[in-house]
């Protein structure tokens, strides 16, 4: 995945030549995605037993939901990224606001970020200024706190095929405050759209007129998104990370570390 978003050559060989190290000597490989998994196998060609799946997740100590004013529409966690596909996404919102007259999106962790000047001129380009706020990046109670407002959380895709295997940790933060999915990706099968369709967490949208129609579906009707919301916060309830780490330290971590002891006739360390 950053090799699509870091175009250095050197510096990809060099990862490339990493990653394959590590892969080929560890004993457990663990792949937070089922489509990760089986690029991992597929690419390093190594026996099916050794990748494992373990999810990624929320600190729900942190991340819960609360019965405050929804008064956020949309809200975005992250960075302009390359793969986050900005233009597409203004241009979704921008479709949204036609939709509705009016609408509210609060991008966090976007004003002091690489492109954040970039992402700023193209929302003035799009006339968004009004309906955008960039903020920042905040300490994560913070942002639970923003998520306990929000009523849609947006997360974006690019095309290429690597990030078909891809769901963002912040993913699991949106569900866990029980904030639906207003995702936007390529036409196709994904691990993101798969997550999103199989429990009804929200929304999958492959085009910004798709995405404007959908949103304007759960903002206006306050059954359809009461519904999702639930759906994301029981979903959560298995993904929590700290439940998700101790399950990956004690199934694939501390058996092999003991082994290892035992060969080595070592003390534990």
């Amino acid at each position: 995945m950053e090799a699509t978003t870091h175009r250095g050559r050197m510096r990809n060989i060099l990862k490339d030549w990493l990653e394959r190290a590590c892969v080929k000597s560890a004993s457990r490989v663990l792949c937070v995605t089922p489509g990760l998994r089986t690029r991992v196998v597929a690419k390093y060609q190594i026996d099916g037993s050794r990748a494992q799946l373990f999810s990624n997740g929320a600190d729900l100590s942190v991340f819960h939901p609360g019965s405050g004013t929804r008064d956020i529409d949309f809200v975005f966690l992250g960075s302009p990224a390359k793969y986050r596909i900005v233009g597409a996404v203004f241009e979704s919102l921008a479709k949204v606001r036609e939709r509705l007259g009016r609408t509210q999106a609060w991008f966090v962790g976007w004003a002091d970020a690489p492109a954040a000047n970039e992402a700023k001129e193209l929302a003035r380009a799009k006339n968004l200024t009004e309906i955008i706020r960039l903020t920042a990046s905040i300490p994560h109670t913070e942002t639970a706190t923003i998520l306990r407002r929000s009523r849609l959380g947006i997360v974006s895709l690019s095309g290429e095929e690597p990030f078909r295997a891809a769901i963002g940790a912040k993913t699991y933060e949106y569900i866990a405050c029980g904030v639906p999915l207003a995702c936007l990706g390529p036409p196709g099968r994904s691990d993101l759209r798969d997550f999103v369709e199989s429990a009804s967490l929200g929304f999958y949208a492959t085009s910004p007129e798709e995405f404007a129609s959908r949103a304007f579906e759960f903002l206006r009707s306050e059954t359809r998104w009461n519904t999702a919301s639930q759906n994301c916060i029981s979903t959560s309830a298995s993904f929590d990370r700290r439940q998700l780490s101790e399950k990956a330290l004690r199934e694939s971590i501390l058996p092999f570390a003991n082994k290892g002891q035992k060969r080595e006739g070592a003390g534990p360390s």
